[in-house]
């Protein structure tokens, strides 16, 4: 392409995508579409291996991380959901909430004005939703979510390693070494001088 030659470059798929009337797929883009491309397979699991034949390893890598990563989420999004609920059920309850948002209290909370000049002192009781808001997204509970978020995050990467090496173990890809791939054709045909590698010599 950079010489000339050809006008585009583009991958082939193989075959059709429209998967013929018995409902038997007959290439792997058509089975695809019908394993993985489909509402009706929201609830399976995705096809990786089919993924990886058809768009290369790195891109069944990224779709398995993505779905590792996404089941993962589900616990800390189950414990996010109960800390919530928690600050909903208790911010009503919660003393600074309560006095914060009393009437009766308008002018024993006066807070200093928001600007320099030509501001007005300003009510507590006033900001009694905001007060109640804040609570609930930011309780009690939400030190054992933090708690809960580091615990998490070094599960999921030691987690995602197992995973990983599993997949890189079906995939023949245990002795992979990013120096030994090979280049990509565009840098081949823009670079037009070589120059020795400080690091590695080469």
């Amino acid at each position: 392409m950079y010489q000339g030659v050809y006008k585009a470059c583009y991958p082939l798929h193989s075959g059709s995508e429209k998967i013929p009337v018995n409902g038997q797929p007959i290439n792997d883009r058509q089975r695809l579409k019908k394993e993985w491309a489909s509402f009706r397979r929201l609830h399976k699991l995705q096809p990786y291996d089919a993924i990886k034949d058809y768009f290369g390893i790195e891109v069944g890598l990224y779709f398995a991380w993505l779905g590792f990563y996404t089941a993962m989420l589900v616990p800390a999004a189950i414990v996010g959901l109960l800390v919530f609920l928690f600050g909903v059920g208790v911010a009503g309850r919660y003393p600074p909430v309560v006095d914060a948002c009393n009437k009766a209290n308008r002018n024993l909370f006066n807070m200093c004005p928001l600007c320099d000049k030509l501001c007005k002192y300003w009510s507590l009781v006033d900001f009694c939703p905001f007060i109640h808001v804040v609570y609930i997204f930011d309780n009690d509970a939400t030190v054992f979510m933090a708690t809960f978020m580091s615990i998490w995050s070094t599960l999921f990467l030691e987690f995602w390693k197992r995973r990983q090496a599993i997949l890189s173990y079906e995939w023949h890809m245990m002795h992979f070494e990013e120096s030994e791939e090979q280049l990509r054709p565009e840098f081949v045909a823009t670079a037009t001088t070589l120059r020795r590698n400080p690091v590695t010599g080469e």
